[in-house]
């Protein structure tokens, strides 16, 4: 399959692909529906969307590529001790405002899409985005300390079961997002290997980082729910959907920057060896694993708007 032929639906935070958007994200969705003799291609009726999809297809990969250098070179900064903490926190507001131009782009792409296809097309492109937020969302949680609660924001997908660790590890990690400190080691703390020393010095520095985080990632949680429900309604006016993805986008952005703030006071703290990790961590995606920098396939542009990489992941 030629590249500009790939599927390309939803590319954040790491992406640089040129892909057709909806021809990707509506063929899974195609694929998924009860039409499976039909005979003419998903967007075979509807050229102006082919044409839109096209230059979408265009704006998308210039703007994930400038998220990813920006990203890159946040990454590079990290353990170099001679950058300062400003300059870490003005790269951390490079990368928040990259992601959002790509946030707000794909946003608006795709309220305006569901508008110029058929109707009913245009409601299983949109059910199709709901499922790809609801599943890398179900991915964040799970690893975050177990799968979230049947019926809170993301029902359906592959979600269920009890998480990861439950009654160990996981189980802290748990009760730290769902609201108040856990009693545990932090999860920065582990991925960073810190000293019980300098356990007790970021903590007496910055005693409300974890609670202040806590509350957070909940508000964080409720706009990707907010977010997923907006993609489900049908009825939902381009102004509303906006307003979503302007919440999400918010929450993000307070969460990162807290997140950059406790980092920027322990940086000068850490070893060499430690700062190089949190350089290596920073580029996993939320799952823990190394970022891909390859074009993305369908699904992950939409992923973008579920913000996809995050400092927060190293909580």
């Amino acid at each position: 399959m030629k590249r500009r032929e790939a599927l390309l639906l939803v590319g954040a935070i790491l992406m640089a692909g040129t892909a057709a958007f909806c021809v990707g994200r509506t063929t899974t969705a195609r694929r998924q529906g009860p039409a499976a003799g039909a005979q003419t291609e998903w967007l075979a009726d509807v050229p102006e969307a082919v044409t839109a999809e096209q230059r979408f297809a265009e704006q998308a990969g210039r703007l994930a590529d400038a998220l990813r250098q920006e990203q890159a070179a946040l990454a590079a900064m990290l353990p170099d001790i001679h950058v300062t903490g400003e300059q870490v926190l003005s790269q951390v507001d490079n990368v928040t405002q990259a992601h959002a131009l790509l946030a707000r782009a794909v946003g608006g792409h795709l309220v305006r899409l569901r508008h110029t296809l058929p109707e009913p097309q245009g409601q299983r492109l949109m059910l199709s985005c709901a499922e790809s937020v609801q599943g890398s969302m179900q991915r964040r949680y799970r690893w975050r300390g177990g799968a979230q609660d049947p019926g809170e924001g993301f029902p359906g997908g592959r979600g269920g079961g009890p998480g990861r660790g439950e009654g160990g590890r996981g189980a802290g990690f748990r009760q730290q997002y769902r609201g108040g400190r856990s009693n545990t080691t932090s999860g920065l703390a582990l991925r960073l290997r810190l000293t019980d020393e300098q356990v007790t010095w970021s903590r007496q520095q910055d005693p409300d980082f974890e609670d202040q985080c806590a509350r957070l990632k909940d508000r964080l949680h409720e706009a990707h729910a907010d977010l997923a429900a907006g993609f489900r309604n049908a009825g939902i006016t381009e102004e509303e959907f906006t307003a979503k993805v302007e919440g999400l986008l918010q929450a993000h952005d307070a969460l990162e920057k807290r997140v950059a703030r406790h980092i920027v006071l322990l940086r000068p703290h850490l070893s060499p060896e430690q700062r190089s990790l949190l350089s290596l961590l920073s580029c996993s995606n939320a799952d823990g694993r190394a970022a891909r920098i390859d074009p993305l396939s369908g699904g992950d542009i939409v992923s973008s708007l579920a913000c996809g990489r995050m400092l927060a992941d190293l909580l």
